[in-house]
Formats: C-alpha cells, sequence, structure tokens
C-alpha cells in the first residue's frame, strides 16, 4: 500500500506561541512571578529561550541580569553548592546570548571551576559538597547560604536544609533504578558539563563552533551560531 505523507501547517499555532510567550514575560525577562523562585524562572524560562532563538525572535538580555546576580563564589548557579550539570548549563545559556562580554570575568570562573571537578574516570559528577555529611561539606553548604543575596537566599537556603535529610543521601532519578552517589560520575552531569564547557569556550574564543558538535535545531545542545541562513 502507498502511503502519503500530509504536511500540516503550524505557523499560526507558532505565532500564537510567540505571542503568548513575550506577553507575558515578567521584569527578568522570564515567566511568573518575577519576585520568587529565581533558580526555577531561568531553569524553566531557558527552554523557553532555546525556541526563541532558534525561531530567532530578537529579545533584550534582560534575563542575564537576574543569573548574574545568583553565581556563587566557585562561579556555579546551583541553590546548593558545586553546581548541577543542569543548573549550570541553563545558567552558561543564558549568559552566553549576550555579546556584550560583560559576564566575561563569571564565564571564566565557571569554565575553571567545572573543569577542576572532573573525575579521575573522566566523567563528571552533581557535586561533591553533598555527601559526606562532614564538617567540610556542612561549612561549605552552610556558607552558601551565609554569602546569599536577597535573590538567592530563599532557595538556597530550602533546598541544602532538604538536603540534609536522609533520603538526599544518594540522588535517585526516575530514568534508573540504580541511585548514584552525589560525586560519582555519570553520563546525565558528564554530558551537561562538556556542554557548558564547550559553550563558554566557544563565546569566549578559545575554540571554533567546528570543534564542538552543537546542533542547528532546537533542543539542548542547540547552538544559535549553527543556524542555517
Amino acid at each position: 500500500m502507498g502511503f502519503c505523507k500530509r504536511l500540516i501547517s503550524t505557523e499560526s499555532e507558532i505565532d500564537t506561541w510567540i505571542k503568548k510567550h513575550i506577553t507575558t514575560m515578567n521584569v527578568n525577562g522570564f515567566w511568573g512571578d518575577s519576585k520568587i523562585k529565581p533558580y526555577l524562572q531561568f531553569q524553566n524560562g531557558y527552554h523557553q529561550y532555546e525556541i526563541i532563538d532558534y525561531l530567532r525572535i530578537e529579545r533584550p538580555h534582560v534575563a542575564s541580569e537576574l543569573i548574574a546576580k545568583l553565581v556563587d563564589s566557585d562561579g556555579r548557579f546551583a541553590p546548593y553548592p558545586g553546581g548541577g550539570g543542569c543548573y549550570d548549563y541553563d545558567a552558561i545559556y543564558m549568559l552566553t546570548r549576550d555579546n556584550t562580554n560583560k559576564y566575561d570575568e563569571i564565564l571564566k570562573k565557571t569554565l575553571a571551576s567545572i573543569s577542576s571537578s572532573q573525575n579521575s574516570d573522566g566523567g563528571f559528577p552533581e557535586s561533591y559538597y553533598i555527601r559526606p555529611l562532614n564538617y567540610i561539606n556542612l561549612y561549605k553548604m552552610a556558607g552558601h547560604v551565609v554569602a546569599s543575596n536577597k535573590e538567592s537566599f530563599y532557595e538556597r537556603a530550602r533546598h541544602c536544609l532538604t538536603l540534609l535529610r536522609s533520603k538526599n543521601n544518594k540522588i535517585s532519578t526516575h530514568w534508573s533504578l540504580y541511585n548514584r552517589e552525589w560525586s560519582e560520575s555519570d553520563l546525565w552531569d558528564s554530558w551537561f558539563r562538556m556542554l557548558t564547557i564547550a559553550r563558554i569556550r566557544i563565546y569566549l574564543g578559545v575554540d571554533s563552533i567546528s570543534d564542538w558538535g552543537f546542533i542547528d535545531y532546537s533542543g539542548i545542545g542547540h547552538h544559535e551560531k549553527l543556524r542555517k541562513k
């Protein structure tokens, strides 16, 4: 039997998606209540910007201003110390959208910090500072909260307190029956760490876009420099 493909136009739906997102942006350049949950704002917002950038919708870089306020002393962007694969990549994606180079020092610190956290097996972990609950890690977590500003305090305090519970001794995910250690290399964090390193190095002019395997279509790993004309 023959198979007939029917193309369905989605231009009107895309236009509606664009209009709704642009008109509902908060003052931070993200969505939802602008005064609460800044980490959640940029984590959710990153995925929207990935599509916005792919569609070449010009937007001001106001979103990067909130993210720059959330960076910790190690150049990481998670509400707990040691960063997190998703948190760091989402934040760096947003900061490297801004071509003014005003965040170069933050990017350099993030690059050095992530590079130094590579394990001997070549992979990257979620964080070194959550377990074991020894003096060094407890001090690191407390310092992470104490160093907070008004934008980051609540989420840092809530996350760090929650992570002290025994249920968080290991990382449990819905896609694996295996619960991993916080300092253990895993494919998820290794992938995001490499994406983050690559994006920073390209932005700073250390590497060419052709040196890395970014994709030229919408999705995690998209890079606007590969967008076809």
